[in-house]
């Protein structure tokens, strides 16, 4: 216990794994010597047990006590490793699952960011634990100004309209302002190629004769959470969802404006 309160007041880098490590692990085996104590008649509750191992005891201990104040698993991994005992991996591991479980089941930080938190040190806390209302905020609470559209009938003006004031790469096209009922996107070079084209052969004609609208794969409505947002963002792998309300265009979300939302929700903590 001595070296665990040492190692965690010294003004220097923290060895406190082993002291943990070696904590749980009395408390493992203080468990282990009880049982066998208990079970020194050789029945308990009326069942037969030849053989207890003290030892096995100490090493789910340990494994779990250090997976605990770390909310890590690799503990598990390192009593097998360091003791060689493979026969009791799975305790090993079903103990420091339960651990870990009952350590995040509150709002408890694990060591390192106990650290952080008293020593004052940035620290950017689980914004699903800080801030409950994440899984259920809605994306078209916090989606920004809708962005830069064109219709598909769109002429060689407005296409150099939404060039010049936007630098996504990709722009959505709707049916029209009227009805905003989302068509797709467009790449920012094939326009660049349509202007182009209109000007080095005088052409009027209109967006969807000569670029190619690409069909939308992915939709997110606004009733869909920030959570499932972020999500889809990482499965599709996709760099702009674009979010429609019975098929009319809302707005999109990208990396950027995801991150800067996340920002915002951290901000309000």
């Amino acid at each position: 216990m001595w070296m665990l309160i040492l190692a965690c007041t010294l003004p220097q880098p923290a060895g406190y794994f082993m002291p943990v490590f070696i904590y749980g692990a009395a408390l493992g085996r203080l468990l282990g010597e009880g049982v066998v104590f208990v079970s020194s008649n050789g029945t308990i509750f009326g069942h037969q047990w030849t053989s207890v191992n003290p030892g096995g005891y100490a090493l789910a201990g340990a494994a779990a006590f250090s997976g605990a104040v770390t909310h890590t698993l690799s503990p598990a991994l390192l009593a097998v490793e360091l003791t060689g005992q493979f026969s009791h991996a799975v305790p090993i591991l079903l103990s420091t699952l339960v651990a870990n479980a009952l350590a995040q089941s509150g709002d408890r930080p694990s060591f390192y960011d106990a650290l952080s938190i008293s020593k004052k040190l940035p620290h950017l806390p689980s914004l699903k634990k800080a801030c409950p209302r994440l899984p259920s905020t809605p994306i078209g609470q916090v989606l920004g100004v809708r962005s830069v559209q064109l219709q598909k009938a769109a002429g060689p003006a407005e296409v150099q309209c939404a060039v010049s004031t936007s630098t996504e790469a990709q722009i959505p096209v709707v049916d029209s302002h009227e009805s905003q009922i989302l068509l797709g996107f467009v790449l920012r070079s094939e326009l660049q190629v349509f202007l182009h084209r209109c000007k080095t052969q005088k052409l009027e004609v209109n967006l969807d004769e000569v670029c190619t609208i690409h069909p939308t794969s992915t939709l997110l409505s606004p009733h869909n959470t920030v959570e499932e947002a972020y999500g889809l963002l990482n499965v599709a792998g996709a760099q702009t969802l674009f979010v429609t309300d019975g098929g009319r265009y809302i707005g999109h979300i990208t990396w950027p404006e995801m991150k800067l939302i996340l920002e915002s929700l951290a901000a309000e903590l």
